[in-house]
Order: structure tokens, then sequence, then C-alpha cells
């Protein structure tokens, strides 16, 4: 009886540590969960951010090799319709994923001017000063 009862106990615990490490491998196997951590950790390291205010949204994760880009949108929880969209390069050293850079997605879009928003200044009503572009 005894050898039965220790027996069955080595069985549950070597299923146990299967079980587990099971789950460890896969949850490191994962590359983006392990860029989402990445990109948590770099925000976290932040004074100027209140990461509890903030719901942060993997848009897209591409990787090659041992570079990846992701595209994360951010929202506040006090204004969720409000958002703002970033880029991360990333890079993978030793087995762990680090922000190479990050900047905002629509960085490199212009707001409309009167010279590229594409209403005339004939349309202008008479007498209206026309508008300046902001400095």
């Amino acid at each position: 009886m005894q050898i039965r009862l220790s027996m069955f106990y080595r069985t549950l615990i070597i299923f146990s540590l299967g079980i587990f490490l099971a789950g460890c491998s896969q949850s490191s196997s994962d590359p983006n969960a392990a860029i989402q951590k990445a990109i948590e950790d770099h925000l976290a390291n932040r004074s100027d951010l209140s990461i509890g205010n903030m719901v942060m949204e993997m848009k897209d994760v591409r990787i090659d090799g041992d570079h990846a880009q992701a595209d994360v949108l951010f929202r506040t929880t006090s204004n969720p319709p409000a958002q703002m969209a970033y880029t991360y390069l990333l890079l993978q050293t030793d087995g762990k994923w680090e922000i190479e850079t990050a900047q905002p997605s629509g960085a490199d879009s212009s707001h409309p001017t009167p010279e590229n928003s594409g209403v005339e200044s004939e349309t202008l009503p008479e007498g209206q000063p026309p508008a300046q572009s902001p400095h």
C-alpha cells in the first residue's frame, strides 16, 4: 500500500511539473506576447506617463528575424474615443525584445493648410481675410 501511494505522489509531481514547464515554454515562445511585454516595460519606465489611465491595443506585429515592428493604439480610460497610434521598432538581443525607436504613426502626415486643403480662396466670403498657416 505504501509503495502504491509513493508511486502515486511521484507520478502526480512529475505530471504537475510537466504541465508547469509546458506552460512556461509556451508563453515564452509567443513572440507577440514578448513584444507587448517589451513595450509595456518600456512605458513603465517613463515617469511622464500615467500607465494606469491608458489602454494599449496591439494592432499589428511584423517580425523579420531579430527585428520587429509593432503598431499600437493607445486610448485613455477617461476618454475612450480619443486615441493615439504609435509604431515601435524592436530588436531582439539574447532572446529579449527591446525598443529601438518609437514614434507616433501619423508623425509624417501633415495638417491641412489653405494651400493643400483643396479649398480655393475664391470660395471664402467676400472680405474674409486669407487663412494663415500655423507656425
